[in-house]
């Protein structure tokens, strides 16, 4: 029989811990699945952080894990969450390590990946400044982890 949980949230960067803790201070069991690729890890620092702007991604994430230490009740896993189905209100999740845990509700803070079309509105978006192009129509595909994707279209403005 699988272990139980009341949440588990798939994704360990900032959301994903912030859940975590509040699900701690409400003595809910929760384990967080992480499989370490933060999508800001290119960035320089966190920014509108109260108390910690500038902050580097890794360092974040470093003080968030160990002050969940203080809920004994969440647990922490550096594990690839692969599968995740419902049946009779109860998830089963999956994970590449083979562990399987069932859980009362999931929660997703995966982030999302961003590809942009090969076009003159961007050059490159990742740890700095995006470089526009007045003609250039935007199209970016956001996909999470689990592959749900989202397309935008725009046109940038530029005045």
């Amino acid at each position: 029989m699988p272990q139980a949980y009341d949440v588990v949230i798939v994704g360990g960067g900032a959301a994903g811990l912030s859940a975590a803790l509040l699900l701690g201070r409400c003595r809910r069991r929760v384990l967080v699945c992480n499989d370490g690729e933060p999508r800001n890890a290119a960035s320089n620092g966190v920014h509108c952080l109260l108390g910690n702007e500038r902050i580097a991604p890794f360092e974040l994430l470093a003080k968030g894990r160990i002050e969940l230490r203080e809920y004994k009740s969440v647990a922490l896993r550096d594990d690839e969450v692969l599968a995740i189905s419902n049946a009779d209100n109860q998830f089963t999740i999956s994970c590449l390590s083979g562990l399987s845990v069932t859980a009362r509700k999931v929660l997703l803070t995966t982030g999302v990946r961003m590809t942009y079309r090969r076009s003159t509105a961007f050059r490159s978006c990742t740890g700095g400044a995006c470089t526009t192009a007045r003609t250039a129509t935007v199209l970016s595909t956001a996909t999470n982890r689990l592959g749900c994707t989202a397309k935008v279209t725009r046109e940038p403005d530029l005045r």
